[in-house]
């Protein structure tokens, strides 16, 4: 308890160091406790070996961008794929056909008419091909176009046809042919034969600079209905979402409105959205409860209300139709009826024993906007955190591409039954270059962890010190900031903490999603039988990776704050966090449903108005649904599902400040109340009004002081 009025006192910003911590907590420690003053500030880092450790991985991930800068190329990543496994404007003898152009199905051979009709340039009977006369028979006859794409054998061209008048040499077929076998080995040759035709052009334009779309909207119909039913297509959707860039700016722009309007609206409905929550659960469940008791007399209840209603009639023969639900069985009938009847009635129950509880985690969500309206840059924060998850993320995926791209792309033989079909590749890997994949993989998660870590590190900072502030002409006082001073105290004191945590994620996550691997693997061999209790037993581990990842996340932010108030390790932090749960398992479990209630509500509002405007805007404006312009969008409902991922995630980081400056604010409250109890203290004076109001009705119930009249300076 001394160690936390000490440390109290020195966490708070120079500045408001006074203003923090109330006077009744400012009373001398110990001397064998670090001592403060308002003119410096002693702090002891913590969990320093990580930072070493760290550096060490950020090392391993120069070396292997090192690599990569050496043997990677991008280009095998974006660039089109013809039937062969060429890449458009990279590989040998098509470096200089950059655009993927699928060829029409040819039809019949056109005669020097058709083609003088169609077009194409005609010296007598011959086609002019580039300067060249070609006489259109024979193999070189050229086929005309009809309305069926060879979505198969896409080729790589120089630029897209923009007429009919123009041709393209076009797969046809294959022969395969075996020589005569050696009549001692048996040894034979397998030839193989591709035949190429002349095929006359479609007009196409170009999309995202890579792919040559028809103008045709059959064609088109055709070639996007194949896209969206298979498995391939996934650079081709990416190109569109590129395209679309400024649609989904202006949906990220439109969230951002839709989740500080969500912020300030919960402030108004948190009470009567929880107690309404209890009561509907109650009411729902006696209700289904009494009406399944119902169907276990279900003859004898259409036989009052027949006997009621004239028999026969039109209404009779309705009523008597009424429908109550039954299993057919008696016992289980009323087994079922009966379980529900005990859940109502315990859910009522629980409401009335956990009515403190309840008014506390009201008064914390009432707390955590007062927060806000106090430190209004705060609310600045989902800006910046998600311009940070954005570039980050950018940059991540940028360089696992550049990663991926050191592979060579796997070479697909027509006849083996599988095509590239122009979009879908495969990479393969030397056995000394897979290790560099997974080490990316696993430094780009751990810093992104500590990314996070870093900000809530900074969030619970600045609640705590609004938290310990007085009030003062019915607000608090608190430096605007807080945040940045919680961010310079992480990267400069508790980093090694901070290391430490998001390492434990990381650690987590990279098991769980190579665990997934080998179990879709798993899966996907022929022997099921063999593999099902392999199957369990890695379906366990998944799920016991992912339950520990979530207790680990949770944990995090109230370790965090432990962290800045003690100075304390994380293990030691951990299980100081751990200690004050049990004490307040009640509070804590039903403030971390309701504000879940209250994050899933405000991802699917903001997701939802985010997703129809895209919509509406995709599928109404000229310049989205013109094929001839250069921003139109054959297939929106990808752009709009990208779209509802920015929303998402713009909404998640609003509903992340909401979770954390409630969570630790209440975290605050027991900490506090946990000191003053073992030090006998009074009740603080500079709390939020119904935590107030609560604390004082909880010291008056255990014989203590009073409750704390409020004053002129105390909360509004």
């Amino acid at each position: 308890s001394a160690r936390f009025s000490t440390a109290l006192r020195s966490r708070a910003p120079a500045p408001i160091a006074a203003a923090v911590m109330p006077a009744e907590m400012k009373a001398p420690v110990p001397a064998r406790q670090v001592q403060h003053s308002d003119e410096g500030h002693h702090k002891s880092c913590t969990d320093a070996l990580c930072i070493p450790v760290f550096m060490l991985a950020l090392g391993m991930l120069g070396y292997v961008l090192h690599y990569t800068s050496q043997n990677g190329d991008m280009r095998r990543i974006y660039h089109g794929l013809d039937f062969s496994g060429r890449l458009c404007g990279v590989s040998k003898d098509v470096e200089y056909k950059p655009l993927l152009y699928w060829c029409s199905k040819g039809g019949d051979a056109m005669d020097a008419a058709s083609l003088a009709a169609a077009g194409f340039a005609m010296s007598g009977d011959k086609v002019d091909m580039d300067g060249s006369l070609m006489d259109p028979t024979g193999v070189h006859a050229v086929l005309a176009t009809s309305s069926s794409l060879d979505l198969e054998h896409p080729i790589c061209v120089e630029q897209c046809p923009t007429s009919r008048s123009t041709l393209s040499s076009c797969f046809q077929a294959s022969v395969e042919v075996n020589t005569k076998p050696d009549p001692f080995t048996g040894s034979f040759m397998r030839q193989t034969t591709y035949s190429f035709s002349f095929v006359a052009d479609y007009p196409s334009f170009a999309a995202a600079g890579r792919y040559c779309l028809p103008s045709n909207i059959t064609m088109m119909e055709q070639l996007t209905e194949t896209l969206t039913t298979s498995g391939d297509a996934a650079m081709f959707h990416l190109a569109q979402i590129l395209q679309s860039w400024h649609v989904l700016a202006g949906a990220a722009f439109v969230s951002f409105i839709l989740g500080y309007l969500y912020l300030y609206i919960v402030k108004t409905i948190a009470g009567p959205v929880i107690y309404g929550t209890f009561i509907l659960s109650t009411l729902l469940s006696l209700g289904t409860g009494i009406y399944w008791l119902i169907g276990t007399h279900a003859e004898s209840v259409d036989a009052a209300v027949a006997t009621h209603f004239a028999a026969g009639s039109e209404s009779g023969a309705r009523a008597s139709s009424m429908y109550v639900p039954s299993t057919g069985s008696l016992e289980i009938d009323t087994a079922i009826g009966g379980l529900f009847l005990i859940l109502g009635i315990g859910i009522m129950l629980f409401g009335c024993c956990v009515r403190d509880s309840v008014e506390l985690v009201v008064g914390s969500l009432e707390a955590t906007l007062e927060c806000m309206e106090d430190m209004p840059v705060l609310l600045l924060q989902p800006l910046f955190g998600t311009l940070f998850q954005f570039v980050y993320l950018l940059f991540a995926f940028w360089g696992f591409a550049w990663v991926v791209s050191i592979g060579d792309v796997a070479h697909h033989d027509i006849n083996s039954g599988y095509a590239p079909k122009g979009l879908a590749r495969s990479f393969s890997f030397e056995d000394d270059e897979l290790p560099y994949v997974l080490v990316y993989c696993f430094v780009v998660i751990w810093g992104l962890e500590l990314g996070y870590a870093i900000q809530h590190y900074a969030f619970c900072y600045a609640t705590q010190a609004w938290f310990f502030s007085p009030y003062q002409n019915g607000s608090k006082v608190v430096s605007q900031l807080s945040y940045l001073t919680g961010v310079f105290s992480g990267l400069t004191v508790h980093l090694g903490t901070l290391v430490f945590g998001s390492l434990l994620l990381a650690l987590f996550q990279i098991a769980y999603y190579v665990l997934s691997v080998v179990h879709q693997q798993m899966k996907k061999s022929g022997d099921e039988k063999a593999n099902s209790v392999a199957n369990g037993a890695a379906a366990c581990c998944l799920c016991c990776l992912k339950c520990w990842e979530h207790l680990i996340r949770y944990m995090n932010k109230s370790v965090y704050l432990v962290t800045i108030i003690n100075s304390e390790s994380f293990c030691h932090a951990a299980t100081t966090v751990l200690s004050i749960m049990v004490e307040e398992v009640a509070a804590l479990a039903i403030l971390e449903g309701i504000t879940k209630v209250f994050q899933i509500g405000g991802v699917i509002c903001i997701t939802g108005c985010g997703c129809g405007m895209t919509w509406l805007v995709l599928r109404n404006a000229e310049a989205y649904t013109d094929p001839a312009s250069p921003q139109f969008v054959p297939q929106p409902e990808f752009v709009t599902a990208a779209a509802g991922l920015v929303c998402a995630g713009v909404a998640a980081m609003f509903m992340n400040v909401f979770d954390v400056i409630s969570d630790t604010i209440l975290m605050c409250w027991a900490i506090d109340k946990k000191h003053r109890r073992a030090s006998g203290l009074p009740p603080n004076r500079d709390l939020p009004p119904r935590l107030s109001r609560l604390l004082g009705r909880a010291a008056a119930c255990e014989g203590g002081e009073a409750a704390v009249p409020l004053t002129a300076g105390s909360p509004r």
